[in-house]
């Protein structure tokens, strides 16, 4: 179908929700893209969004849910990374401190600054070298519109986080990064390409690519019909991230890319149980540190930092990484937390890329750069993957740099985003589970989110499964007849089986009789 037919036939808004995506499948069957980007995850979206605001027609498909892999399992914060000066990763640095800036202005309403504080150890010979670390990041962000670090007294120190009652510590420094919702900032992004003219689609899979004349012939199944279409597309973009060697070896040949995961756990607490205003850096030995950061009214502890060659679809918080990670709360902060206070752990899998040579397994996860893989082959196979979710903006910008223009100056013509629908009586009644959530917050998730599953919608567009496993339980029957009223379900049980299962296994958590019976 030319580009005129679209435009002529799809005049009509159309709503990001189920309703959308069927016509998304429908006319990515009929339609010759520039782009096809494989990935729904920050960096598939940002390729998306960026390449159809420069004229390119494109589609993006997504296995599973949008940002349902790494992207809603980071550590929620978009910053410099002050851990990799130790690694020599200053141009990593600097570029992150600067894209930090960035995403604020792109994304005012999801990026924030955030205060974050590192207290002062005794050791001089110690505080001596992270206080040059930290004029290091200063001079590194300049220009980016954030003030310098400071050091403040132990008082200072305790009013910005109570929790912070250790006697051996000299004060802090206090400095500034920023911090978002990683799988709500996905989606934006995703809806911004969706108005701007792309064709998505999640739980879309592709299950072949073959070369064909001078593009791409992809097959897709979709996992809501159970139905298979094809799709041609100029080139492809490989942004499966740690599916990346996965994506490539669809097309029928070796895969070059090489990825070597590394596994992060969090914990989450609730605030009175680690009161903290500002986000906390502390070590944890070996080098390694963790991050306290204050989100959504809770207090999450993480990342880990772990070789992995487990399943990345559902990597899972074992109960001896959980406890890993309560004892260095307790051993940090002095206090004698046990496992009944965690009110949610997950785990996410980091792409992190290598270069495949003999030995390169042998270096430490830790120790390896977070610098993308961005490279266009003869056949058109655009791969963008590894990095950070901070640069997710730059190297989306990078990977089209490699592209010649866009065919046609007018890019894909479908229809704009329909306009956020209208408040409903029922919008303002809380969710069961005492967290904050509303049944508006579900509806919308469903109208304006394209929410297809139950756990789409409680754990990626509203994050209750990330933050308290139990309110999360307790809200699942009511967003769940929300959800049928809005995709036509005829009955809620086996979506409800289905959320408890994805509960078990991705959030490591037993499923009660009391809850199997609500």
């Amino acid at each position: 179908m030319c580009a005129s037919r679209i435009a002529g036939d799809m005049a009509e808004a159309r709503p990001f929700s189920a309703e959308g995506r069927r016509a998304n499948l429908a006319d990515l069957a009929e339609t010759e893209l520039d782009l096809l980007v494989i990935g729904g995850g920050i960096t598939g979206a940002g390729v998306a969004l960026q390449a159809v605001q420069k004229g390119y027609r494109v589609g993006l498909v997504e296995a599973r849910d949008f940002a349902s892999g790494t992207s809603s399992r980071s550590s929620k914060l978009v910053h410099g990374g002050i851990r990799y000066l130790a690694q020599g990763d200053v141009g990593l640095v600097h570029e992150a401190l600067q894209e930090r800036r960035r995403l604020i202005e792109l994304f005012p309403e999801l990026v924030a600054p955030l205060p974050f504080l590192m207290p002062i150890p005794r050791r001089l010979r110690q505080a001596a070298v992270l206080s040059a670390g930290f004029w290091t990041y200063d001079m590194l962000s300049i220009g980016s519109g954030f003030p310098r670090h400071k050091r403040v007294d132990v008082d200072v120190a305790r009013r910005m986080a109570p929790a912070l009652q250790r006697s051996d510590i000299r004060g802090a420094w206090k400095y500034w990064d920023a911090q978002t919702d990683d799988a709500r900032l996905t989606v934006e992004v995703m809806r911004r390409a969706a108005a701007a003219g792309a064709l998505v689609a999640n739980y879309a899979a592709v299950t072949r690519a073959e070369r064909a004349g001078d593009g791409w012939t992809v097959s897709i199944s979709d996992a809501v019909t159970d139905t298979a279409l094809t799709v041609r597309a100029r080139w492809l973009v490989n942004a499966g991230g740690v599916w990346a060697e996965h994506v490539e070896g669809l097309t029928g040949r070796q895969p070059k890319t090489h990825i070597r995961p590394s596994k992060g756990v969090h914990v989450s607490f609730a605030a009175e149980t680690l009161p903290i205003e500002a986000a906390l850096i502390f070590p944890v030995g070996d080098g390694r540190v963790l991050f306290a950061v204050p989100w959504h009214g809770y207090v999450i502890v993480g990342t880990t930092d772990n070789d992995y060659t487990g399943d990345i679809v559902n990597p899972g918080c074992t109960p001896e990484e959980e406890a890993d990670v309560v004892a260095a709360v307790n051993r940090f902060f002095g206090l004698e937390l046990g496992p009944d206070v965690v009110l949610s752990r997950w785990a996410g899998v980091r792409p992190l890329v290598t270069n495949g040579e003999p030995g390169s397994d042998k270096v430490s996860t830790r120790d390896i750069s977070r610098k993308p893989q961005i490279q266009l082959d003869g056949d058109g196979l655009l791969t963008v993957t590894g990095g950070k979710l901070t640069t997710f903006w730059r190297m989306a910008e990078d990977a089209l740099k490699l592209l010649p223009p866009p065919p046609s100056p007018n890019g894909s013509q479908a229809p704009p985003l329909a306009p956020a629908s209208e408040p409903e009586e029922w919008d303002s009644e809380p969710l069961p589970g005492a967290a904050g959530y509303t049944i508006g917050d579900v509806r919308r998730a469903c109208d304006e989110g394209m929410a297809i599953q139950l756990e789409d919608a409680l754990s990626r567009r509203l994050r209750l499964s990330f933050l308290d496993v139990s309110a999360a339980l307790a809200a699942a029957p009511e967003a769940a007849r929300m959800m049928a009223s809005r995709l036509g379900w005829p009955d809620t049980t086996p979506h409800l089986e289905r959320y408890r299962a994805h509960l078990a296994l991705e959030f490591a958590t037993p499923i009660l009789e009391s809850a199997a019976e609500a």
